[in-house]
C-alpha cells in the first residue's frame, strides 16, 4: 500500500501551520475527497465500536503494549475535542464532528455519506446553499472522456474519437468549482483535520498492525482487515470497501492536480489516458486513471465507461443523498 501523504507526524503538523496561515504554500495532506471515500467504508464507526469495547472491558481479549498505545492514541487523537494540534472542529457553534464532516463533503462535492446514524438511513447536518451541485456530473463526464481516450489510445487502426478538448474543459470546470469553495481559505482547516483522521484509520488496516494481530483480524487487504475488525464488535463495513480504498488516494491525487490547473489545456489531456505515453507502461497517471474509472463504477453503480454525454455548465446532481450506495445489512 502506498503511504498516504497525510500520514500523521510532526513534520506534517508543522507544515500545516504554514498551510493554514499562508495559502500560497502547497498543502501536504490529501484532498477532502480522500476523507469522504475512507469514511464511506464505515471505518470511523467500526473503530469507535472497537474502542468502546477495549476501554470498558476485556471481551476482545488481552492486548499487547503496542495495541494499548494504539488504543490510547486513537481515543485521545480522534474521539475527543482538541485531540491533536489544529484538530478541534467542535464548539458550542458546531458541537457534532460527524455533522461538521458531512457539511464539508456536501459543500465541496454535494455528496452525503452512505450511512446514517445507527439504524437510521440519514444523519442530520447543515446543508449550505453554496455547494458544488454539479461536481458528480462533471467528474463523471471527465471519467467518461478519459475512458474513451484510453480505448482509442489502444486502437492500432480506425478512427480516433478521443476528445482532448472535452477533457480539458471538464477539468477546467472542476478546477473552477472546487476553487470557488476554497476562496480565502474556506474548508482548509476542515480538510486537514478530516483527512488526517481518515489517514489514521487507513494506516491502521493497511497492514497487519499490532491491533489487527491482537484482534485476530489479519488479512492481505485493508478492506478484509476492516471487515474482520467490524465483525468482532458486530459492525458492518461497506460491501464496496475494496473499491473505496482503491479510490481514496487515486482520486485525491487527481483532484489535487486538477485544482493546480494541470489539465486545463488540451495538450495535457493525453497524460490522463495514454498508459504508454513516454514508452511502454511508462505513464502511471493513466494507469491510475484506469483503476479510478473501474472502481468508481463499482462503488457508485454509475457506469462511467458508457458513451460520453455532454452535460451543460448548469447541470447538477441531486445532492440530497449518497453517491456511494448504502452498505448491505
Amino acid at each position: 500500500m502506498v503511504t498516504p501523504v497525510g500520514a500523521l507526524d510532526n513534520t506534517t503538523f508543522v507544515k500545516a501551520v504554514s498551510d493554514v496561515l499562508a495559502s500560497a504554500v502547497t498543502p501536504t495532506w490529501h484532498h477532502l475527497i480522500y476523507g469522504y471515500l475512507i469514511e464511506n467504508t464505515r471505518a470511523y464507526e467500526i473503530v469507535e465500536a472497537l474502542l468502546n469495547e477495549l476501554v470498558t472491558g476485556e471481551k476482545l481479549g488481552q492486548l499487547s503494549p503496542a495495541s494499548h498505545r494504539w488504543t490510547r492514541a486513537t481515543e485521545e487523537l480522534m474521539y475527543r475535542d482538541g485531540g491533536f494540534f489544529l484538530s478541534s472542529l467542535t464548539s458550542f457553534v458546531r458541537p457534532d464532528a460527524r455533522a461538521t464532516r458531512r457539511n464539508a463533503y456536501h459543500r465541496m462535492f454535494c455528496m452525503d455519506l452512505n450511512h446514517g446514524q445507527g439504524d437510521k438511513p440519514t444523519y442530520p447536518y447543515v446543508q449550505a446553499e453554496a455547494n458544488n451541485a454539479s461536481f458528480v456530473v462533471m467528474f463523471e463526464a471527465l471519467l467518461r472522456e478519459v475512458w474513451r481516450g484510453y480505448i482509442n489510445a489502444r486502437n492500432t487502426s480506425g478512427p480516433n474519437s478521443a476528445d482532448d478538448a472535452a477533457i480539458a474543459e471538464y477539468a477546467s470546470r472542476l478546477h473552477q468549482m472546487l476553487g470557488d469553495r476554497r476562496e480565502r481559505g474556506n474548508l482548509t482547516r476542515e480538510e486537514y483535520v478530516i483527512t488526517s483522521v481518515m489517514t489514521w484509520f487507513e494506516l491502521t488496516v493497511g497492514s497487519d498492525t499490532p491491533i489487527v494481530v491482537d484482534l485476530q483480524a489479519q488479512a492481505t487487504t485493508p478492506e478484509e482487515r476492516l471487515r474482520k475488525l467490524g465483525a468482532r464488535v458486530g459492525a458492518t463495513s461497506h460491501s464496496k470497501s475494496r473499491s473505496l480504498f482503491e479510490l481514496a488516494t487515486r482520486v485525491s491525487s487527481l483532484l489535487i492536480a486538477i485544482e493546480s490547473g494541470a489539465y486545463d489545456v488540451p495538450s495535457a489531456a493525453r497524460t490522463l489516458y495514454d498508459v504508454n505515453l513516454g514508452g511502454i507502461g511508462a505513464n502511471p497517471v493513466a494507469a491510475d486513471m484506469v483503476q479510478t474509472i473501474i472502481h468508481w463504477s463499482l462503488a457508485t453503480g454509475h457506469e462511467v465507461k458508457a458513451q460520453p454525454v455532454q452535460p451543460s455548465m448548469g447541470a447538477s446532481s441531486n445532492g440530497s443523498g449518497a453517491v456511494i450506495a448504502a452498505p448491505a445489512r
